[in-house]
Formats: C-alpha cells, structure tokens, sequence
C-alpha cells in the first residue's frame, strides 16, 4: 500500500510541527529566566566601585574628541556594570565580562588626562577584575565552571595588574621629574 499524503495527515503533520515549535521557544524563552531564578549569585569581594560611578559629564567646552572619549568611557563602564549583574548571576558568559573590563580599562586610561589619574582609573579595572575572578573561582568550586573559566578571569586580571604597575610607575617617573 502506498503511502499517499492524505489532506488530514498533512494537517495533523503541520500542526505537530507548529506545537512543537512552540515548545521549543518556549522552553528557549522560560530555560534561562528559570536558571536565573534557581542560581544564586556567588559572592565574591564587595562590589567593585566601577559599578557605582556616575558618568562623567561633557561640558560644551570640550573639544570633539574628548566629548567622544568621555562618552565611550560612560558607555563601557555602563556596559560593565550590567555585564557583571549578568555574569554574577549565570546569565553572562565570563569572555563577555573579561571584555568589558579590557575595554572599559583602555577608556578609563584614554580619559586620564595624567599618570596618577591613569593609575586610579586602572584600579577601578583591577578592581571589578579582582571581584570577577572571585566569582569564577566560587563557581569553580561549586562545579559551575570549568577550571580554565577560572585561569581566564585570572589572566584577565593580571592584565590589568600589569598595565597598572606600568602605569604606576609612570605617574612615579612623572613626579620625579618635576
């Protein structure tokens, strides 16, 4: 008997298809909210200080360059205060935050207008680097992230360790000079 494609089973196919599909979204859509709701975030240090800075204004005087340079500093450090809410909670990979905190360290070094300030703008960086590193080492411990989740936010931070000690001593061979 040949199998011919009745008007009905046709039907009853497409509809399976078209349940199906929604079950999937659904479960794409409802999966990561859930996993949220259960996952507690892991503490770490105290929250870095980054993710509490107020954005630094552009008075009309500035030039355009430096209006941009602040606004793209606002924009970093906005994006890493979300993306560290994201990644403490498990909803953010830890790539997505290692490449806020380099990108929001070469604003903040950008917008230094002297070595010391370069130091402290690389302390916020360090800083938010050293309480993800944290996390990841607490979600290392309880299973949550492979071993080498834990060596990457460790190197992140020791990026930044060593543009800080170059920029320390910087803002030292500055000082000495004057």
């Amino acid at each position: 008997m040949p199998l011919l494609a009745t008007p009905m089973k046709c039907k009853m196919f497409a509809l399976s298809n078209r349940i199906a599909s929604v079950l999937l979204l659904t479960g794409l859509l409802i999966a990561p909210q859930a996993y949220a709701i259960d996952q507690e975030p892991v503490a770490g240090d105290e929250i870095p200080r980054v993710l509490a800075l107020k954005p630094v204004e552009a008075p009309g005087t500035d030039t355009e360059l430096r209006r941009l340079v602040k606004e793209r500093y606002n924009a970093t450090a906005a994006e890493l205060n979300d993306l560290y809410a994201l990644y403490s909670a498990g909803r953010a990979p830890l790539e997505w935050i290692c490449s806020a905190i380099e990108t929001f360290a070469d604003a903040g070094s950008e917008l230094a207008e002297t070595p010391v300030a370069r130091v402290s703008e690389l302390e916020l960086a360090r800083n938010a680097a050293k309480a993800v590193e944290a996390i990841t080492k607490g979600k290392f411990d309880e299973g949550q992230e492979p071993r080498h989740a834990a060596q990457h936010a460790r190197a992140c931070r020791l990026g930044i360790e060593i543009r800080l000690v170059r920029a320390r001593e910087a803002a030292k061979a500055a000082r000495e000079a004057k």
